[in-house]
């Protein structure tokens, strides 16, 4: 219990600094002074003009970015794991404007992850969406923008499309579908692979030098630098997002907020509109026996659970794959890597069954 308390005021302080400690509705626009910003990423800094963006960053909503982790649950067993979602924003935002982007799209790009709840996709395991295509965030992006007030902004610069994005509004250097390339993907591709050591700051941005937008594609100018990149999005699928960890932190993580939403220990506006390390407090508060349990299970994790079989086991869980499989450009034609690299295409397919299914028994 000790550790717990240890690791929920270490969170609440890093998230205090970061600048975000209540929720808000919002109704109106922001009132903004600035007529320029410098926003700076792991890729570099940019200056921003536009009245649009200068309102959006000095929004509650952007605020709270600050405080939501981009991997969740996980960050509160690993504090070394803390990458929030306004970092990402940025860099998604920073990559989309250097690649000539329409302001559209940047605006877009900054404000694609907005509606993220409490402990991210957890909320996935919560609503049975963490396979599909659109992950709860999306689905709820339009009545999230209206809410916090973004969407006024939007309309009063004559962005208001931007609120249906996913609905029938695409943007494609942003977003497109597995296993190509995208803005979103790369971003967090990268960081992630920093955050694990494989790659250094310098090699981030050297990765980011060979990539290219053309013609509604993106692509690498080199084998090695795509095949540099690839493996770093197989490795985290397999190694993270698709493990056995991930599995169990987030269906125990989700088990505990509906406890807390049936027992009236936290709200959906908490989950909605606070952060992680808020709602955290409030659970680890609670004097409730099943909630410190639940609590006490994520903490343990690392002896909680042990792989089972598909004869035996207590969770089942199948695994998105995210490893990409990127164009690269070769001799004036784009081609995608695994026909290019045979190794690629045969260490991809391997990670790619190692994904589909996971077998957990609780100890």
């Amino acid at each position: 219990m000790f550790n717990q308390r240890l690791r929920i005021v270490a969170l609440s302080i890093f998230f205090l600094l970061a600048g975000y400690s209540t929720y808000h509705f919002v109704s109106a626009p922001f009132c903004v002074t600035q007529k320029s910003q410098t926003i700076q990423t792991i890729y570099g800094s940019v200056t921003v003009t536009e009245p649009v963006i200068l309102e959006l960053l000095a929004s509650p909503a952007m605020e709270r970015l600050k405080s939501i982790n981009q991997y969740g649950i996980v960050a509160v067993v690993k504090p070394e794991q803390i990458y929030t979602r306004y970092v990402h924003s940025l860099g998604v935002f920073y990559i989309l404007r250097t690649f000539g982007a329409s302001l559209e799209e940047q605006v877009a790009g900054l404000l694609h992850d907005i509606s993220h709840t409490a402990f991210s996709h957890v909320a996935d395991f919560i609503h049975g969406t963490h396979l599909q295509k659109y992950s709860y965030q999306d689905e709820i992006f339009a009545w999230y923008l209206e809410k916090t007030g973004l969407l006024a902004i939007l309309e009063k610069h004559g962005l208001e499309r931007i609120a249906q994005y996913g609905k029938g509004v695409e943007y494609p250097i942003l977003k497109c579908d597995l296993p190509g390339l995208c803005a979103d993907r790369i971003e967090y591709n990268m960081y992630g692979g920093y955050l694990e050591g494989w790659i250094t700051q310098e090699q981030m941005c050297e990765l980011v030098a060979h990539l290219h937008y053309q013609d509604g594609l993106w692509f690498f100018d080199d084998i090695a630098s795509a095949k540099k990149y690839a493996k770093i999005s197989v490795d985290l699928s397999v190694q993270n997002w698709s493990s056995a960890e991930n599995a169990y932190l987030s269906t125990r993580a989700a088990q505990l907020l509906k406890q807390g939403f049936d027992k009236g220990i936290i709200t959906k506006d908490d989950f909605h509109f606070s952060h992680d390390a808020a709602v955290l407090k409030k659970l680890a508060d609670s004097k409730d026996a099943e909630i410190q349990d639940l609590m006490n299970k994520i903490y343990n994790y690392k002896t909680a659970y042990k792989a089972g079989t598909g004869a035996q086991h207590d969770l089942y869980f199948k695994g998105k794959f995210r490893g990409i499989d990127p164009l690269v450009k070769v001799d004036g034609q784009l081609v995608a890597l695994s026909q290019l690299d045979s190794s690629y295409k045969e260490y991809i397919i391997a990670q790619h069954a190692a994904c589909k299914e996971q077998f957990i028994v609780y100890c």
